[in-house]
């Protein structure tokens, strides 16, 4: 089972980085080269480390999740 969250909505991803202390947040998409090669890496961090209500690993899909990636500024 996976330790990281896909988030599904704006309110979704405001639920789940709320919900601990500490979010590390892997803005991606599915297109990128440099995304995929970081996936495995991100996987086993989250793996390792994931702890709910103290660290979540979240993936948020950019061009899936626009409005959030653009609350953070992020582009492709």
């Amino acid at each position: 089972m996976s330790k990281i969250t896909h988030v599904t909505s704006p309110a979704h991803f405001k639920a789940v980085t709320s919900s601990a202390v500490y979010s590390i947040v892997d803005f991606h998409a599915e297109w990128c080269g440099p995304c995929k090669t970081i996936a495995p890496i991100f996987e086993q961090l989250a793996a390792a480390h994931a702890a709910p209500g103290r660290l979540v690993f979240v993936k948020v899909d950019v061009d899936a999740q626009q409005a959030v990636a653009q609350q953070y500024a992020i582009s492709a």
